[in-house]
């Protein structure tokens, strides 16, 4: 349903894949890498709110309707995915019962992990948590690029 309009696409560290504002035209599905959603504040600062990877998608909520990026998705780990079409993914969201049960396990499963990171920085003090998103990112992108 989907294939004919399935490509495959690889990204370098920083592509933008979206930025904040922008209309989604393509859903992304990583095959590899990290994506990090970053947050501007209102003081300018630019803020890593999530990384996802193969366990994502890009844009999946533009399929409930049309929607603009809240955050600018770029690449934090280079490597690849399959994009599609939203209004394509749209239509197949709208045909098929299989493809509505994974993403909506996918969107609920974002929810859960959006739900349990607002508890950790409620709970955890800022500096703990920011030292562990670091180094787990710095770990994963040195064992990525062949080092340690």
């Amino acid at each position: 349903m989907l294939a004919p309009y399935t490509q495959k696409t690889s990204f370098d560290l920083d592509t933008v894949l979206v930025r904040t504002g922008d209309e989604f035209k393509l859903v992304y599905f990583p095959l590899s890498g990290a994506i990090a959603f970053l947050v501007e504040m209102s003081d300018g600062r630019i803020v890593a709110s999530t990384l996802m990877g193969s366990e994502g998608a890009v844009g999946a909520l533009s399929v409930l309707s049309p929607s603009r990026s809240p955050v600018t998705a770029t690449a934090y780990v280079l490597g690849a995915a399959l994009q599609v079409p939203v209004s394509q993914l749209q239509l197949a969201y709208e045909q098929s019962d299989t493809i509505r049960r994974v993403l909506r396990l996918h969107l609920r499963t974002q929810l859960l992990q959006l739900n349990n990171a607002a508890a950790c920085n409620a709970v955890h003090p800022v500096e703990w948590s920011y030292r562990r998103k670091l180094v787990t990112a710095r770990i994963g992108k040195a064992a990525y690029r062949g080092g340690a």
